[in-house]
């Protein structure tokens, strides 16, 4: 159950990534590429690392769940064990770092909003 639920939270990340991927570059083609436009493209950039590692992610799962099957047929080999024990370490790093770049993208974006967009918007 908690795998499942995780792979869905997986796949609303990787949704909320290329939405704001998608928002991001639609808003940059719509004002033209200027000199304050240029910091959206880190968000990009971090957007887009944080989907890879999210299909990352998913691949490793279904590893993960291969290696659960060859364990359960020979449950006593340490070399599955270890490779199942990294193979849940490296899964980890992967989705630990797939939020992080979701969360440094959001942070450049609002940054940004505040920074360049609301004086402008509060002035009108």
């Amino acid at each position: 159950m908690q795998g499942e639920a995780q792979q869905k939270y997986v796949y609303f990340i990787l949704a909320a990534n290329g939405s704001a991927i998608g928002f991001t570059v639609q808003f940059i083609i719509s004002k033209g590429i200027t000199q304050n436009l240029w910091v959206l493209f880190i968000a990009i950039v971090c957007w887009g690392f944080s989907f890879f590692l999210g299909c990352r992610y998913l691949i490793m799962v279904l590893k993960i769940l291969l290696l659960q099957q060859k364990l359960i047929r020979t449950p006593n080999d340490p070399a599955y064990n270890k490779l199942f024990d990294e193979a849940n370490r490296r899964g980890a790093k992967k989705f630990n770092w797939m939020f992080r770049f979701l969360m440094a993208g959001v942070f450049v974006f609002i940054t940004w909003f505040f920074i360049w967009s609301f004086p402008h918007i509060a002035m009108r």
